[in-house]
């Protein structure tokens, strides 16, 4: 007995819809790009600041993030009181010194328990300046410093 050709096709594109599904569920429901917010450091008497756009991604979605500039921090995210759970990227705008010719910064991360060894990227672009990324690997709670040149 031979198959006939419109139902083969059928059963096809059924198995296909079918995979459809959980590839639906598992990218569904999240923004194409994050959204964009705006921090500013806390003013100080040096008036040589650079704006900076800044992406912070993660392999495994963080439960709370700090970076810092000199000690001081200028953006710090909490998943649990900013209700991005999931999320594995973000970026704004900070306010840099301009001063030295290089930002410092150091990225604190706190990743849930069980959370493998995994990858955090910061991505600076200061205005004016040429743009850089840096790539580390860190678990559970984790600590890292980045320089950048921003003139």
């Amino acid at each position: 007995m031979k198959s006939w050709p419109p139902f083969q096709g059928f059963l096809v594109l059924a198995a296909l819809a079918l995979l459809l599904i959980p590839t639906i569920r598992l990218t569904g429901g999240r923004p194409s790009s994050p959204p964009a917010v705006e921090f500013m450091a806390p003013e100080s008497t040096d008036a040589s600041k650079i704006a900076a756009h800044v992406t912070l991604r993660f392999a495994h979605a963080p439960e709370r993030f700090t970076v810092l500039e000199r000690g001081r921090p200028i953006w710090t995210h909490d998943i649990r009181t900013d209700g991005d759970a999931g999320q594995t990227e973000f970026d704004g705008t900070i306010m840099l010194r301009s001063d030295g010719g290089y930002a410092d910064l150091a990225v604190a991360v706190v990743w849930p328990p069980g959370t493998p060894r995994t990858v955090v990227e910061l991505d600076l672009l200061p205005d004016g300046a040429e743009g850089a990324t840096r790539t580390a690997w860190g678990e559970s709670e984790f600590t890292t410093n980045f320089s950048f040149p921003i003139e």
